[in-house]
C-alpha cells in the first residue's frame, strides 16, 4: 500500500488507502461525481475534522446526498453523483455517465460529450 493522492474531500475509496495499483476510470468517475456533487450543494461531498476522519468517510460512504443537502436539485443529477460514488458501482465508466447525463440533461450537460475523447 502507498501513500494517499488527490484532494481528500474527492478521493476515491483505492486512493484514500493508498491502493496506486487499483487506480483507473473507476476513480476518475468518483472524483468527478464528487466534483458534481460540489457544483450542486456547494459543499464537499465527505466533511471532517481530521484527514483519519474524512478517509473513514470515504471508506464506509458516509455522506449525505445532494438531494438531502438540497431538496431542490434534481432528483437524477444527484442520482448520478450517488452511483458514481457509490462504494460497489463506482466502476461504473464514464461512457455509461454521458449517455446518462445526456438523455436527462441534454442542454445542461451537453459538453460531458467532450470528456473522454
Amino acid at each position: 500500500m502507498g501513500s494517499a493522492i488527490g484532494s481528500p474531500h474527492y478521493r476515491s475509496p483505492e486512493q484514500a488507502h493508498g491502493e496506486h495499483d487499483s487506480l483507473g476510470p473507476a476513480t476518475d468517475v468518483y472524483s468527478l461525481g464528487a466534483t458534481l456533487y460540489t457544483v450542486l450543494t456547494n459543499r464537499k461531498p465527505v466533511e471532517g475534522e481530521t484527514l483519519e476522519e474524512i478517509f473513514e468517510k470515504v471508506h464506509f460512504g458516509n455522506r449525505r446526498t445532494a438531494r438531502e443537502q438540497n431538496p431542490r436539485i434534481d432528483i437524477s443529477l444527484s442520482a448520478v453523483c450517488e452511483r458514481a460514488m457509490a462504494l460497489e458501482q463506482h466502476t461504473e465508466t464514464l461512457e455509461l455517465m454521458r449517455t446518462h447525463l445526456g438523455r436527462d440533461h441534454p442542454n445542461t450537460l451537453t459538453s460531458m460529450n467532450n470528456l473522454a475523447d
